[in-house]
């Protein structure tokens, strides 16, 4: 039916010749399969960290029917002249097709995956499901700074400014 509505009546008799009093009447209402869901919950939307450092990322996915991988993706573009910008990404597949939520905590480095200091990283979770030739639903962008010693120091050095400025104003 072109709403996506069907009515089915059903009847039946037994070897006895029982039947049943009333006809059993079902409804079905037909919708198209809808994308998975990713999320990255507690990755802030911006954060640096030291070329050293490890994130415990979490992704999460649904989907109404199944999820077939859900994964990380970052573009990789440094501020250094004559590095070439990078994509890279890891993911898991479920171990069935039946499963309609999948999570993981990834664990991210800038060393593990060879990200160099004074680069910028854009970062988004992905999930696929099984629907053939549907691409990959994404989280928004997260952008990770991956800072040298010396820049993380001159941030820290900002941030304890900002934090003695305002217990001045406060006393």
């Amino acid at each position: 039916q072109p709403d996506g509505m069907a009515e089915y009546a059903f009847n039946w008799r037994d070897v006895l010749g029982l039947s049943n009093a009333a006809p059993l009447r079902l409804s079905v209402s037909m919708q198209k399969d809808a994308p998975p869901v990713p999320d990255l919950p507690g990755l802030p939307r911006e954060t640096a960290l030291l070329v050293s450092d490890v994130l415990h990322i979490r992704a999460e996915a649904s989907d109404d029917f199944g999820v077939r991988d859900l994964g990380l993706t970052w573009d990789v573009v440094s501020d250094t002249p004559m590095t070439e910008s990078f994509t890279s990404e890891v993911k898991i597949m479920p171990p069935t097709s039946r499963v309609k939520k999948a999570a993981k905590v990834f664990l991210w480095s800038p060393r593990a995956f060879r990200i160099p200091a004074d680069s910028t990283v854009e970062l988004q979770g992905y999930a696929r499901d099984f629907l053939p030739e549907r691409e990959r639903s994404r989280t928004a962008p997260h952008r990770i700074r991956v800072l040298s010693p010396e820049e993380h120091a001159e941030l820290l050095r900002e941030q304890l400014e900002e934090v003695m400025a305002r217990i001045e104003d406060v006393t």
